[in-house]
């Protein structure tokens, strides 16, 4: 299905609302278009369709939980009789070491430029195309 834009089926627009890339066609339910027509926002295309695309990712995240994680502890189960091994305190002591700002890099140069580390959608190659600005941020993460 096409998503109807302004002047076409289109992902983004410059300052003055013309669109500049296209949106490929994928599947999409009533339910999703109701949502997305429910958002009330003003300004230029650009951040309209910025803002309402960050509140569709908001609610298809708040949906996934809702739909998709929610179980009974009751249904667990147990490990009662297993004995754990455990670490001795100089492994105990290895893990709560900080990383070094090196290894951070070499971790994030070794994987693949497409993949994102996580659901905001931030591949690694944004991550190593920008690595000078974002490294101390990063390095307080991992701390």
């Amino acid at each position: 299905m096409d998503v109807p834009c302004i002047g076409g089926c289109f992902t983004w627009f410059n300052n003055v609302g013309s669109s500049i890339g296209r949106l490929d066609r994928f599947l999409i339910s009533d339910n999703l278009n109701e949502e997305w027509l429910s958002f009330k926002v003003l300004g230029r295309g650009d951040f309209v369709l910025k803002e309402k695309q960050r509140m569709l990712k908001l609610s298809l995240q708040k949906w996934n939980v809702e739909a998709n994680f929610q179980e009974e502890f009751s249904s667990r189960p147990e490990l009662s009789g297993v004995e754990m091994v455990c670490l001795s305190d100089f492994y105990s002591k290895l893990r709560e070491v900080a990383f070094m700002d090196e290894e951070v890099k070499a971790i994030v140069w070794t994987c693949n430029d497409f993949k994102s580390p996580g659901l905001d959608g931030f591949s690694f190659s944004f991550l190593q195309n920008c690595w000078e600005s974002i490294k101390s941020n990063i390095a307080m993460f991992v701390s």
